[in-house]
Order: C-alpha cells, then sequence, then structure tokens
C-alpha cells in the first residue's frame, strides 16, 4: 500500500495555541514562567488527495531539478579549465543561462513550495500550521553572482578573440 502523507513547515498562530489550552481568549501565563510570542511547526496531512501529492512532490524535487541544471551547465566549463581553455562565447552563453535560470527559479521555487503547502492544509486541524512564503534578496544572490561571472567571461573572450586577430 501507498503512503500518501505530505509533511510540509510553516507558522503556528500563538493566540490559537493559548486559546486551544486555556478556557479565556486573553489568557497571559505570568511573568517568571515566560510567554509564547511566536512557534513554527511541521503538518503532516495522513491521507492527503493525490493534486496535493503531485504538488508536494513537485515541490520537493524542484530544489533539486535546479540543483542538476547548475551541475550540468558547469561541468563542461570547468572540463575545459583542465585542458587550458576556460574563456569561451560557448561558456559565456552557458554562464548567462544558469544565472537567468537561477535568478528566477530560486523565487520561483520558493513559491511552488508555498503553493504546495497551501494545498495541503487542513482547516479541521488545530492550532493551523500557515505555509509561510519568505522572498529575500538573498535568494537572487546566487544569479546576481553568476551574471557577473558570465559578464567577466565574456570580456575574456573578447580579449582572447582580440589576441588572435593581433597575432
Amino acid at each position: 500500500m501507498i503512503d500518501s502523507r505530505v509533511t510540509f513547515h510553516g507558522k503556528l498562530d500563538t493566540n490559537e495555541i493559548l486559546g486551544q489550552f486555556h478556557s479565556t481568549e486573553h489568557f497571559r501565563p505570568p511573568a517568571d514562567r515566560g510567554y509564547l510570542s511566536a512557534a513554527t511547526g511541521e503538518m503532516t496531512v495522513p491521507n492527503a488527495g493525490a493534486i496535493a501529492i503531485v504538488a508536494w512532490v513537485l515541490a520537493q524535487l524542484l530544489p533539486w531539478a535546479l540543483a542538476v541544471f547548475a551541475l550540468a551547465r558547469i561541468e563542461p566549463i570547468l572540463r575545459s579549465s583542465e585542458r587550458g581553455d576556460p574563456v569561451s562565447w560557448t561558456h559565456t552563453r552557458r554562464l548567462w543561462t544558469l544565472g537567468g535560470i537561477l535568478l528566477v527559479g530560486i523565487p520561483v521555487v520558493a513559491c511552488i513550495q508555498y503553493a504546495a503547502a497551501e494545498l495541503a492544509t487542513n482547516a479541521w486541524v488545530a492550532p493551523t500550521v500557515e505555509p509561510s512564503l519568505i522572498l529575500t534578496p538573498l535568494q537572487l544572490l546566487p544569479g546576481a553572482l553568476v551574471l557577473v561571472l558570465a559578464g567577466l567571461f565574456r570580456r575574456g573572450a573578447e580579449l582572447r578573440d582580440f589576441e588572435r586577430e593581433t597575432v
């Protein structure tokens, strides 16, 4: 039998947690025992539907697919640098493609993971785990760095062409 569980991480509503465990809505624990201001949790849906399972599998596999794509684009550059010919127009195009895919792909993967978690959310579970979407400038950094590297490779290819023409 196939296990149809999906799991995702998200934020917990602290007021809802306090409401579940105390009879009054505005319960505040004594100051000497601390307080609950934020919480994160993991949600497991035991009998997920087909759409939730497909979305979950896609959300789990996309980061790995992006990593495999990146390695496949970089591998020929590394091989040619072993032969002493790392700078070429072909490698420049490879890096431009990789940089663009990373620049767009990493935030898209985060959005797809959020959408998959939203599909799997069950309203009957208390306290409710709210999927969270966090997009930061750091997610753009790998793509931006590869695009800068592509610019350097372009300049190196221009200099190599200039050298071949002058000699």
